[in-house]
């Protein structure tokens, strides 16, 4: 009885490797683009916050 594997079944295997590999790598950059863009949301929203305080002090100083 020979034993080993046939062409076919390693062609099948590294296929479906081939494929795990693709969604993996998709998935992983996906993720990194998306925490970017969250970023640079977080830093523009921090940087409003911090303007809108700051005019928000001026305000009052003027009325005091």
């Amino acid at each position: 009885m020979n034993r080993g594997f046939t062409i076919l079944e390693v062609l099948i295997a590294s296929l479906i490797l081939a494929v795990i590999g693709v969604l993996s790598y998709t998935a992983l950059f996906g993720t990194f683009r998306t925490q970017r863009i969250l970023d640079k949301k977080m830093d523009l929203q921090e940087s409003g916050t911090v303007i809108l305080n700051k005019i928000k002090d001026d305000i009052a100083q003027t009325f005091y």
